[in-house]
């Protein structure tokens, strides 16, 4: 055996397109010594036969003789055939599409040119070192297939993925580099609609507003929102706080900057400003008539709210600062915090049972209970609300 394979690789040693079957037939008959599992060297015959049963001999040397007529056959295919009949062939091509980017956007000039590639089996490469946006890609996460590398990696996060790298190939005993520079995008699957309501585009003094601004197929760190009274919080979540804009309305201009040197894109939108509702008065949380005993009424807490307003599903509520009670021509009294009692005597300490009472030109800070810093100019003048009471 080694006879044959220090002859096959003295003739084929000088012959050009031969490399792969020296290197086949070097690993295949290699006879030196091999170390066993205890890490104690063998004879290459010991290893291999020597106390083994004649059936996996056998089988063995059978494996041998199909090695050997293998090599005979590659040889004789090289020969016939010859190396550059083989890379001329046409049929060992396909058309590829080459483009400066992945993506474009409409109105502009498409620059794809169209190439060929080659698609031989034979044609493998003898390293592959790619990395995905500066990650080394490890050996699981392609395959090669048909004289292809075919990747087998997830398409990641939205926006634009760089594939970057080289292909080595064995040619005449020699290692030629082959360069990967390409890209591919990933765009979110759509799962939710834009719905919008026409001509309802408002916002309300004395609150946080939140807003959500983003631009379609602009990721949110390549857009920028401005206005008076805007603030970002985060990705394409926004606050707008129109307490000190005098005007009626505000328009909020936003810029978005296109993948691969596309330029900018602009838009705006106008909003509408409006006040906040006028507040209700409340006696022990409740508004309207409402009966208690007169002792009650003395630790019963004054407060205000709004009707059916909210913002981001939370109630706006109004914090009590100062109220004025009377009614009934029994004089009135004024108060400092938010019971019924104390310095009024106008209001509880004169009523008889069953004789009306009212609280009136409430004050108070508004409250959106999303940011308890944020509590605006005072809100007064609230309705006027009767309270009867039964002692």
């Amino acid at each position: 055996m080694a006879a044959f394979r220090n002859g096959v690789t003295e003739v084929l040693a000088d012959q050009k397109g031969m490399e792969s079957v020296v290197a086949d037939v070097k690993t295949k008959f290699n006879t030196d010594q091999v170390t066993n599992r205890d890490g104690i060297k063998q004879d290459w015959l010991d290893y291999h036969y020597k106390g083994f049963p004649l059936v996996a001999s056998l089988t063995k040397l059978t494996s041998l003789q199909a090695d050997i007529k293998t090599t005979e056959s590659e040889v004789l295919s090289n020969m016939l055939q010859g190396t550059q009949a083989s890379q001329l062939s046409m049929t060992n091509y396909t058309t590829l599409m080459e483009t400066s980017k992945s993506a474009y956007f409409n109105g502009q000039k498409f620059d794809g040119q169209i190439v060929l590639g080659r698609k031989d089996g034979s044609t493998k490469p003898s390293k592959v070192e790619l990395t995905l946006d500066g990650r080394k890609l490890s050996e699981s996460q392609y395959s090669i297939e048909d004289g292809k590398v075919k990747l087998n990696i997830g398409t990641g996060s939205v926006g634009e993925h760089k594939i970057e790298g080289k292909l080595i190939f064995a040619q005449d005993g020699e290692e030629v580099e082959v360069p990967v520079k390409t890209s591919f995008a990933t765009i979110g699957r759509p799962n939710s609609a834009t719905i919008s309501a026409d001509k309802m585009n408002v916002v309300y003094r004395g609150v946080k507003n939140p807003m959500t601004i983003s631009f379609a197929g602009i990721p949110n760190n390549k857009v920028t929102a401005s206005a008076q009274g805007l603030s970002r919080k985060s990705g394409s979540s926004y606050v707008m706080d129109a307490t000190k804009i005098s005007g009626r309305e505000v328009t909020i201009n936003v810029t978005g900057t296109l993948p691969d040197g596309g330029g900018k894109v602009t838009d705006n939108a106008k909003f509408r400003i409006k006040d906040l509702p006028k507040p209700t008065g409340t006696i022990r949380g409740e508004d309207g008539s409402v009966k208690m005993q007169r002792n009650s009424l003395a630790i019963s807490t004054v407060g205000a709210k709004f009707e059916d307003f909210e913002i981001e599903g939370r109630k706006v509520n109004i914090e009590i600062s100062e109220n004025r009670g009377g009614g009934g021509g029994r004089g009135r009294g004024r108060g400092g915090d938010r019971r019924g009692g104390g310095n009024r005597g106008g209001f509880k300490g004169n009523r008889r049972s069953g004789e009306r009472g009212g609280r009136d030109n409430y004050k108070g800070n508004r409250d959106d209970r999303r940011d308890r810093g944020d509590r605006g100019g005072n809100s007064s003048g609230g309705r006027d609300r009767r309270r009867r009471s039964d002692r």
